[in-house]
């Protein structure tokens, strides 16, 4: 009797330990789902944060208008991509992200910190709901 149970408690404890390990397996494919340019777009809104945070307001304008300068029309493709779902919930999340950029871009070239911090934070909150989304 002792036996059948400690068989029984065995094949529990491995089945327990392969359900963990499904869904700690699926959770990486997830996020392994999230496109390339989404991940880019996160760090190139990191670098555009050190730039905000230093007030390098030349850098600021010149990182949206270079390296950045892509990122909407990227966005559009991504969310061309997605299944009608996904675009539509995204839609304000991207426009955010343009619009974003903009408030960004007139901050650092009227020196207006406080236009500047708000717009950064609105954006990263925005770039991390896409990424989420995926």
């Amino acid at each position: 009797m002792t036996r059948i149970f400690t068989t029984q408690l065995r094949r529990l404890a491995i089945a327990t330990m392969l359900c963990i390990t499904l869904w700690t397996g699926l959770q990486v494919a997830a996020r392994a789902e999230v496109p390339s340019q989404v991940i880019k777009l996160q760090s190139q809104v990191e670098t555009l944060q050190e730039y905000v945070d230093g007030r390098e307001w030349l850098e600021i304008r010149s990182f949206i208008h270079g390296p950045m300068g892509q990122v909407r029309r990227q966005l559009f493709f991504i969310s061309q991509k997605l299944p009608k779902d996904k675009q539509a919930s995204l839609e304000d999340e991207i426009e955010a992200v343009s619009a974003n950029l903009n408030v960004i871009d007139e901050a650092a070239e009227n020196y207006s910190e406080n236009r500047l911090v708000k717009a950064q934070a609105e954006l990263v909150q925005a770039v991390d709901t896409i990424a989420e989304s995926f």
